[in-house]
C-alpha cells in the first residue's frame, strides 16, 4: 500500500479519531455526534452545523467536478475529430465549464436536498402530497378527467395513465422539486424507489404510503366498474389491476412475514439514490401498476 494513506491513518488515530470512524462504520450517528463535538472543543452539537454545512457543500462541488470531468472524458472518445481540434477540447476542460450561473447553483442545491433525504424528509414529503391530494384542487381535476372518460372508450390502462399524468402535473411534480428530485417520470420512478426502500424499514412511512394510494383512487369511483371488467378479460388489459386493501394483520403476522425477507439493502450512497440501488426486497414490493404516487 501506499505510505501515504497509512501515514495520515496513523494521525487519525494519535488524533482520537477511533471513535468516530468506529461510530461511522455503525452508522451510530449520536456516538458520531458526541465524538464530533468532544474532538472539536465545542460547546454543543448545535455548534457542528456551520462545519457540516460546509462540509456538504464541498462534498456536492467535488462529486459535480467528477461528473463534469467524466462527462468530458467520453465526450473527448466519442469524438473523431477531438485529437485535432484544440480549440473544442478547450472548450471540454472541466476548469471551462460555468459553475456559478444561477442553474448550477439550483442543481447544487438541489443535490444538498436529496443528500439530506431521510425516514424524517419522507414523512414530510407523504404528509405533504396527502394533504394535496386531500385538497379542493386536486377533487375538481379529478372530476373533470372522469367526465372526459364518460363516453370516450378509454381502455382501463389508458385511464390509469391518465391520472398518472393528472397526479405528476398537479401534486407530484411540485412536490418532488420542494424535496430535490426533478418533477417529471424519472424524478417519480426516482422517490418511487426510495420509499420503497424505506418502506422495508418503517412501518408507519409504508402505511402512510398505502394510505396516499387509496386517497387518489378513492377519487376516481367510475374506475371500480372498470376494474372489475379488467378482472373478467373483457377490457383486453386484464393484468392492469388497482391495488387490493391489505388484509388486516397483527404486528405479530407482519414481523414472522418481514423475518421470512431477506434484509433490506441500504443504496451505495443515499447521496446518489437510485432506483437500481435500492433493496431489491423494496423494488419488488412496490406496487407497479397503480398511479405516480405509489411509490
Amino acid at each position: 500500500p501506499h505510505p501515504a494513506p497509512i501515514l495520515c491513518q496513523a494521525a487519525m488515530d494519535l488524533l482520537g479519531f477511533e471513535p468516530l470512524r468506529q461510530a461511522a462504520a455503525a452508522e451510530d450517528y449520536a456516538s458520531a455526534t458526541e465524538a464530533l463535538v468532544q474532538g472539536l472543543g465545542y460547546r454543543t452539537p448545535l455548534d457542528l452545523l456551520s462545519l457540516l454545512r460546509g462540509v456538504l457543500a464541498e462534498v456536492i462541488k467535488s462529486e459535480e467536478k467528477a461528473a463534469d470531468t467524466a462527462k468530458v472524458a467520453r465526450a473527448k472518445r466519442g469524438s473523431a475529430f477531438g485529437t485535432f481540434n484544440k480549440t473544442q477540447d478547450a472548450d471540454l476542460a472541466p476548469e471551462s465549464l460555468d459553475r456559478t450561473s444561477p442553474e448550477a447553483a439550483g442543481r447544487r442545491w438541489r443535490r444538498t436536498l436529496r443528500a439530506v433525504f431521510n425516514e424524517e424528509a419522507a414523512i414530510a414529503m407523504l404528509n405533504d402530497l396527502q394533504a394535496m391530494y386531500k385538497s379542493d384542487e386536486f377533487r375538481r381535476s379529478a372530476s373533470g378527467l372522469s367526465s372526459r372518460w364518460r363516453g370516450s372508450g378509454k381502455l382501463y390502462s389508458e385511464k390509469m395513465a391518465d391520472i398518472d399524468e393528472l397526479c405528476l402535473r398537479e401534486v407530484m411534480g411540485p412536490v418532488l422539486a420542494r424535496y430535490g428530485f426533478t418533477p417529471d417520470k424519472k424524478g417519480s420512478m426516482d422517490i418511487r424507489a426510495v420509499i420503497s426502500d424505506l418502506s422495508t424499514q418503517r412501518k408507519d412511512i409504508r402505511l402512510l404510503n398505502m394510505e396516499i394510494q387509496k386517497l387518489v383512487l378513492s377519487c376516481f369511483p367510475d374506475l371500480k366498474g372498470d376494474r372489475a371488467e379488467a378482472l373478467s378479460g373483457e377490457t383486453g388489459y386484464a393484468s392492469q389491476t388497482l391495488p387490493e386493501a391489505p388484509a388486516a394483520s397483527s404486528d405479530q403476522e407482519e414481523t414472522e412475514a418481514a423475518q421470512d425477507q431477506p434484509p433490506a439493502r441500504a443504496p451505495d450512497s443515499p447521496y446518489n439514490w437510485q432506483p437500481s440501488k435500492a433493496s431489491p426486497v423494496a423494488v419488488a414490493a412496490a406496487p407497479q401498476n397503480v398511479t405516480s404516487v405509489a411509490m
